[in-house]
């Protein structure tokens, strides 16, 4: 098989979802369609011209000509973010006459949205989604026309450093766009230090615009607050160690990764109740649940885990224990299992006896 895949991950999440398919012997070959270069195995990077890798509305239209032109020589197209890169996707897969991918990373309930971003979704042979809960709204919504399955990401956490100090109270992950609502974010900081008296918190992403700086200056959280731009790998794996509550107050999510990261380093996750966050979240157990926008009710479970010690080291115990479970169902093989399940439902491959003990995995 020849298939094409566009995307627009980071290098690490990237390598999580292709780490499959290039393990798979019936993929041959994987063009990728991604503004910055990445190399691998079996997977050649679909150059572009500089000015296109500089101006993303340049980088989308030259990706989907150059797919299009393409398309007739792919067994599948895969589309990763349905906003973009599954819409061009999408098309040229309709025009094209083959058979699509969609790989939701976020919820559903954001893509449908806009009338691509549901059609994209709607035409696919196959979707996948990051968890149960979101397969299930869209299997309720739509039916089972298609395969639906689970597209775990290959997932091996980091060992869990020594002890150290945990000097942050409160950390986010991730990038700093609108969907992440980073201003109720900033709002339940200012709110945990009202109630505390103090506050140290880092926010791990790109540098803040103006006007996320305006409102932390107006919060009084200037001299509170480190923005520390991207972070990967042992960096941000000291962060995690010298943290203490990873807080989320997302408008839309997937599975986030960030929140299973952070458990796998004990640390107790405050999220907003969207997507499949509660698939990984348990409220009361290893984290708490809120509603969206409900800074009132974000600082006081924060506050609560930051002053009862107890309670702390049991949700720290548990999140360890999540994130081990999440680990186990995210390993190569069941991702490889469950691409090959879905390839044989779309006619692609040929399914073959299974040899050896069987592996429970997310998806069954």
């Amino acid at each position: 098989m020849k298939v094409a895949f566009a995307a627009g991950l980071l290098e690490n999440k990237l390598a999580q979802k292709l780490a499959a398919l290039q393990a798979m012997p019936e993929v041959l070959e994987i063009d990728l369609y991604r503004r910055r270069p990445f190399t691998g195995r079996k997977v050649r990077w679909m150059a572009m011209p500089h000015l296109c890798t500089r101006f993303a509305p340049l980088g989308d239209l030259w990706r989907f000509l150059t797919l299009l032109k393409k398309a007739g020589s792919y067994d599948v197209l895969i589309g990763c973010h349905q906003r973009f890169h599954g819409i061009y996707v999408a098309l040229a897969g309709v025009l094209r006459r083959r058979a699509v991918i969609q790989l939701t990373i976020t919820d559903p309930g954001w893509i449908e949205k806009t009338f691509l971003g549901a059609w994209s979704l709607q035409r696919a042979s196959a979707v996948g989604f990051r968890g149960r809960t979101t397969l299930e709204h869209f299997r309720w919504k739509y039916g089972r026309k298609k395969p639906l399955f689970i597209a775990q990401n290959v997932w091996d956490p980091p060992k869990p450093s020594g002890h150290r100090n945990k000097t942050i109270d409160l950390l986010y992950v991730g990038n700093l766009m609108a969907y992440k609502n980073i201003p109720a974010w900033l709002q339940t900081a200012a709110e945990v230090k009202r109630r505390q008296g103090r506050l140290r918190a880092v926010l791990v992403g790109q540098r803040p615009g103006r006007r996320l700086t305006v409102l932390a200056k107006r919060l009084g959280l200037l001299d509170d607050l480190k923005f520390t731009g991207p972070l990967f790998g042992k960096d941000l794996d000291r962060l995690y160690a010298e943290s203490r509550v990873l807080l989320l107050t997302s408008l839309w999510e997937g599975l986030p990764m960030a929140a299973a990261e952070a458990m796998a380093a004990g640390l107790p996750v405050v999220a907003t109740d969207v997507g499949d966050v509660r698939e990984l979240v348990k409220d009361g157990e290893n984290g708490y649940l809120v509603d969206v926008g409900d800074v009132h009710g974000a600082a006081t479970v924060a506050t609560r885990l930051l002053n009862d010690e107890a309670l702390y080291q049991r949700m720290s115990v548990n999140a360890r224990r999540s994130a081990a479970d999440l680990a186990s169902k995210s390993t190569l093989q069941c991702a490889v299992k469950t691409w090959r399940q879905v390839f044989v439902e779309m006619g692609l491959i040929r399914e073959k006896a299974s040899v050896g003990p069987s592996i429970k995995c997310e998806n069954e």
